[in-house]
């Protein structure tokens, strides 16, 4: 089965390539992307290619689907930011979401159109029961987005993560199927 495109008003949602090297390091070379992203900055474009070769083989095994998020109204098809349902588990109908958007592309509303879409397709077409995410207390507009998803905190998790040089706490987050807003087509 051909990886799905999800198209929104804006932007288009597409198989990550290996072609996206230089833009996967432009994205998550930079520090204020990787803060509180879970793995540390990439150093070099090599470690984007391994980056995306690993994310390749993830979406083969179906336990995940992570897309690159370009502008539709851009002719150069460059990669603005990712956004992915990571941890499939098929048995219990469930994943976590995960986003990023370049800074220079931040304050669009681009992170929560592409989140909403995946959200849409977890539910709709993977027919998950839920979906959970997670973020760093400090990382407020994320917190303000799975907000307005519809997610609902359910916990916080002390010094969860090692990253940046600190231990970093956790904002645990979920929504079931039951309480997403279906948008109306």
């Amino acid at each position: 089965m051909p990886f799905p495109v999800l198209d929104t008003a804006r932007l288009r949602l597409r198989p990550i390539t290996s072609d996206d090297v230089e833009d996967v390091f432009a994205l998550f070379g930079r520090d204020d992307v990787t803060r509180y992203w879970g793995f540390a900055r990439l150093e070099s474009e090599s470690a984007a290619a391994d980056l995306i070769e690993s994310i390749l083989s993830e979406c083969r095994t179906g336990r995940l689907f992570e897309w690159g998020v370009v502008e539709r109204s851009s002719t150069q098809d460059r990669l603005i930011g990712t956004c992915a349902l990571c941890d499939v588990h098929p048995l219990h109908a469930r994943a976590d979401l995960g986003f990023a958007v370049h800074p220079d592309f931040q304050n669009r509303g681009y992170a929560g159109e592409a989140a909403s879409a995946v959200v849409e397709y977890g539910f709709r077409q993977l027919d998950l029961h839920r979906l959970t995410a997670d973020a760093d207390p400090r990382n407020e507009p994320s917190l303000r987005l799975l907000r307005r998803l519809g997610f609902r905190e359910e916990g916080h998790v002390r010094e969860h993560y090692w990253q940046s040089d600190e231990w970093q706490d956790g904002i645990l987050f979920g929504l079931l199927a039951s309480e997403w807003a279906v948008p109306q087509d």
